[in-house]
């Protein structure tokens, strides 16, 4: 028997070192989004809320979209008290002139004080880096997903055409590297490096459809590495009937 412990032993190391099954990127749902305007994470990450403008642009609405049974739901009902707002959870989708909305597809104009509201200011604040490691532009859109591993990537493509402002392009989810600041030297404007050719790439946008808006499920509201797009169509961009709703996850 102790003859056999040795190779009992180093076995044993081998099978615990094999490499983990490597990450990939599933799509949970592909769907029809004309005219979203904007996209939040309710806490949790089955659920979103989006908001929405019709062709004239002056009208707006919000829609709950359950990712796990991929349905919509209207918000269409108004409370009076936060008691009215019926099932949880709840999201505030600004802090500065806050509506609170339940996935039950009620809204209720609400304080800056509810618990929501303070919670997406807190997530808007939050700062990681001199470059923005962990934050985003809008209030509660990532750069990074929950865990830390990957990284949202794109580029702006800007045509020659006079009136074209351009639209987010080569949009690719990389895995982070461990030294976070080599991410940060490769990023930097002054070197040439291209992260696409650098870091392993688990997934890219098609040629067809550039990324608009897009937004990790925030480490506060959950722990699932879910990001959100919505796209559009790269031969008529401004064509906001053409957006789609895109949710990914990446998984071990």
């Amino acid at each position: 028997m102790n003859r056999l412990l040795p190779l009992v032993l180093f076995l044993g190391f081998v099978a615990g070192s094999l490499p983990a099954l490597a990450e990939k990127v599933k799509v949970l749902v592909d769907v029809p989004a004309p005219y979203a305007e904007n996209v939040f994470w309710f806490p949790g990450g089955r659920y979103l809320l989006l908001v929405n403008r019709d062709w004239s642009g002056n009208y707006r609405r919000f829609v709950v979209y359950d990712v796990d049974k991929k349905r919509w739901r209207p918000v269409t009902g108004e409370a009076k008290s936060r008691d009215e707002l019926g099932e949880g959870p709840y999201v505030c989708v600004t802090a500065y002139c806050p509506f609170l909305v339940s996935v039950s597809g009620h809204y209720l104009k609400a304080s800056v004080e509810e618990p929501e509201c303070r919670l997406d200011a807190k997530i808007y604040t939050k700062q990681i880096g001199w470059r923005g490691w962990g934050i985003a532009a809008d209030p509660i859109e990532h750069h990074v997903s929950a865990s830390g591993r990957y990284v949202l990537y794109n580029v702006l493509i800007l045509p020659n055409e006079p009136h074209y402002t351009g639209v987010a392009a080569d949009v690719a989810i990389l895995q982070v590297p461990n030294d976070r600041d080599v991410w940060f030297d490769v990023t930097s404007d002054h070197l040439p490096t291209n992260p696409l050719e650098t870091f392993p790439v688990l997934w890219r946008s098609e040629h067809a459809h550039p990324v608009t808006t897009a937004s990790w499920l925030h480490p506060l509201l959950g722990n699932r590495d879910r990001l959100v797009l919505i796209t559009t169509d790269r031969d008529d961009a401004w064509n906001k009937a053409t957006y789609r709703l895109i949710v990914l996850e990446v998984v071990l």
